[in-house]
Parts: C-alpha cells; structure tokens; sequence
C-alpha cells in the first residue's frame, strides 16, 4: 500500500500526503506539483477516493509514528504493481514509468 489518509478540516491533499508519509512511512520529502492519479477502494463497507502524489524523498527516518504497525520498504517501481492487491493503486503505478522508485509501507 501507499500512505494515504482522510483530509482534515483546513488541510489541503497536499498537505495530508505529507502528514501520511511521515506518520506511515517516516519519510519527509517534496511533492510534485500535480496529482499522479487517483483510484477508489473500499473497506470495512466504505467506499474511498484516494489522490496521489508522487514525492521526492529528501529524509528516512529510522522511527516514525506508526513504525510498530508497517514495515518501510523500497522496491523498483516497475515491480510495485505486483505487490498491489488494490487495481486501482495498480493502475496509478503503472501510469508511472518515468520514475526509479518508490517507498511502500
């Protein structure tokens, strides 16, 4: 999966992105500009719309918020779309073939 969480009044996309990243995954980084994709799923009887963004990494940390629950691992985005149960986030990996990699947590 990628981080991904719900908007909170008076945050952007943008800005949930960021907080995600770091809560889920213990990265700090940069985003591009636009959106790379979005895709719905559902869980638990809900139905989600996610945005995604891609983001240049500038930091790792060796622990972040939910480093108890996810596990940080990077693996070469022309692999990512066959550890993805979801099809939607495997077409919005796929669409991106002009980036190295990617953090999945």
């Amino acid at each position: 999966m990628i981080p991904k969480g719900c908007i909170e009044l008076g945050q952007t996309a943008r800005e949930t992105a960021l907080q995600e990243a770091w809560e889920e995954a213990g990265l700090d980084g940069i985003l591009e500009n636009r959106r790379v994709g979005s895709y719905r799923y559902e869980k638990n009887g809900n139905l989600y719309h996610v945005t995604a963004f891609l983001m240049h990494v500038t930091a790792g940390a060796n622990a972040w918020p939910e480093d108890h629950r996810r596990q940080r691992r990077w693996i070469d985005l022309g692999s990512a779309p066959r550890f993805v149960q979801v099809p939607g986030l495997r077409r919005v990996l796929r669409s991106l073939t002009t980036h190295e990699s990617m953090a999945v947590s």
